[in-house]
């Protein structure tokens, strides 16, 4: 019993770290509305990188990899017709569904005449 639990110990000290997920809310300022099909993209290194569109509701969750320091992410969000934003990742979770938004306000870019 006692080389069984030895046995299950190691076996779980070999398991990777849960990913990690960041969720960003992208927001026209001007119209106060989601955007929806913005790219939200976080680089956090040379070996992490993810990326997902905003769905109707103006929500991209990304899968991070479980080592991965936030505080070495950026995210940078982008759709024809308004501003790039650049920002740092404000927090990551363990739980896609309980992962609290991050808001990210994005600016209509403005079409010379």
């Amino acid at each position: 019993m006692r080389s069984f639990r030895f046995v299950m110990l190691l076996s779980l000290a070999g398991c990777p770290p849960p990913p990690q997920y960041y969720v960003a809310d992208v927001i026209s300022s001007a119209a106060r509305a989601p955007v929806e099909d913005a790219l939200v993209a976080a680089d956090c290194g040379r070996y992490e990188q993810a990326a997902r569109r905003t769905d109707d509701r103006g929500r991209a969750r990304l899968t991070l990899g479980g080592k991965v320091d936030p505080a070495h992410c950026t995210v940078t969000v982008a759709k024809p017709g308004y501003h790039s934003v650049e920002t740092a990742v404000a927090a990551t979770c363990t739980d896609a569904t309980a992962c609290p938004p991050t808001l990210i306000w994005v600016d209509a870019s403005e079409v010379a005449p």
